[in-house]
């Protein structure tokens, strides 16, 4: 899950306007946001909110989940029905690697180290 938080400090409470799946497939993109939303339930930050907020205006199924790993201002680390799941900053979530993980997955990288 890639965001952008714009509206954040002008609204006040941030919302989803849109979630995007690779491959753009809706019931990829229900399984997702009901993955996201179940661990993000265990934070207290307002993106995460607006994302459990999202959850429910699409009807997601919120499924069970675990902690492993909580770090403020960096994300969330866990498990949601038997899979590893990591939520937060590219740091984070990738390393710091998130460009070229994005560009991977859009097919405009041709090989990897």
């Amino acid at each position: 899950v890639v965001l952008d938080k714009t509206g954040t400090l002008t609204r006040g409470r941030p919302r989803v306007v849109a979630i995007h799946t690779i491959p753009a497939d809706p019931t990829e993109r229900q399984q997702a946001i009901a993955i996201v939303a179940s661990l993000e339930q265990a934070v207290a930050h307002p993106i995460a909110d607006a994302i459990v907020r999202h959850a429910g205006v699409v009807s997601a199924r919120l499924r069970d989940y675990t902690v492993e790993d909580s770090s403020v201002g960096s994300g969330v680390a866990g498990m949601v029905d038997g899979l590893q799941v990591r939520i937060g900053t590219d740091k984070y979530v990738f390393g710091g690697k998130a460009s070229a993980m994005i560009s991977a997955l859009k097919g405009n990288v041709i090989g990897a180290a």
